[in-house]
């Protein structure tokens, strides 16, 4: 594999990896919130919730995360 061929395999992934998170996330929320209230609250009003209530402090952890991971890789710590 080259290192232009493996570059693009790394970059795209952390794309599909972030929208698998952000969904998850939605979907836990969906059902938490839909038990509170006994009924099915939707995916629509879930995720509008959701991104009003945890979209900024999910985003956060994450790049936290992402810097975090990158200074371990470039320290040589991992």
């Amino acid at each position: 594999m080259t290192i232009r061929k493996a570059y693009r395999v790394r970059t795209q992934i952390p794309i599909a990896e972030l929208e698998r998170s952000r969904r998850e996330e939605i979907a836990k929320y969906k059902w938490i919130e839909s038990e509170k209230r006994g009924y099915d609250i939707g995916w629509e009003r879930a995720q509008a919730e959701w991104m009003e209530k945890h979209f900024a402090d999910w985003k956060r952890a994450r790049w936290l995360s992402a810097v975090q991971e990158a200074l371990q890789r470039s320290s040589g710590l991992n």
